[in-house]
């Protein structure tokens, strides 16, 4: 049942708290298609590891709208606490730019962007607070899951979960733009997938851009609807 589902969810996010294992376990792995009015214009692979040290989020996103074709990666590293350690952004095709944001101290943010191999670095700094800031990158939606997954965590605890509604600080690099998110459970909701119907648990995220409704299947992300006519499934 979804109790269960959430209990494991706490299980696998507290899991590298109190991990012996030296090497680096996958948590989760798998593909998100983005689509535009039921158009597909981009595809994420993404691959997340549990270790000692702490979590990673390595994702690779293709874009093709039959117009433009990019290719860009990015991997995210927080710390087994859940405080913020590096994330680094960078552009493929066509061009060669490059973000790196990680930790100048307990309160301020780093970020070091250049526009191309040959260009020189630029350099700001944001007043963040590490142990807390969550990475939410422009089209990496694997790292929603994780801001999913860190919800469900401060909600659930000693056999049981309390959803409540919890707002958690942002960063999005690649804007150098921070901002709010409120999030809170809607409730248990049926989607369609290749396999059939699930039930599934439905969140909320609310933006400054908007609403965002996610849908979970235990501790995988299912299906994301965000403003307009836009879908990751």
């Amino acid at each position: 049942d979804l109790m269960k589902k959430f209990l494991v969810i706490i299980s696998l996010v507290c899991a590298s708290f109190a991990a012996d294992k030296k090497e680096p376990s996958i948590a989760d792995s798998g593909t998100l298609a983005l689509m535009v009015n039921g158009r597909k214009v981009a595809t994420e692979h993404f691959t997340m590891k549990q270790g000692t040290a702490g979590n990673s989020v390595s994702s690779t996103l293709d874009f093709d709208d039959g117009k433009t074709k990019a290719q860009q990666q990015s991997e995210l590293e927080v710390g087994a606490d859940g405080s913020f350690k590096r994330y680094v952004w960078q552009e493929v095709q066509p061009g060669k730019a490059r973000i790196t944001a990680e930790p100048q101290d307990k309160t301020f943010i780093a970020v070091r962007e250049k526009s191309s191999d040959a260009a020189e670095n630029k350099e700001t700094l944001h007043p963040l607070d590490v142990s807390t800031i969550t990475i939410v990158d422009t089209n990496f939606y694997s790292h929603v899951e994780v801001l999913m997954w860190r919800y469900l965590a401060m909600s659930c605890a000693n056999g049981s979960c309390k959803f409540a509604v919890q707002k958690f600080p942002i960063f999005v690099p690649y804007q150098e733009l921070a901002q709010l998110f409120t999030l809170s459970y809607v409730g248990n909701d049926a989607i369609h997938t290749a396999g059939g119907a699930k039930h599934a648990s439905k969140l909320r995220v609310q933006t400054e851009n908007g609403d965002i409704d996610v849908w979970m299947d235990g501790f995988k992300m299912m299906r994301l609807k965000l403003p307009g006519a836009v879908e990751v499934v």
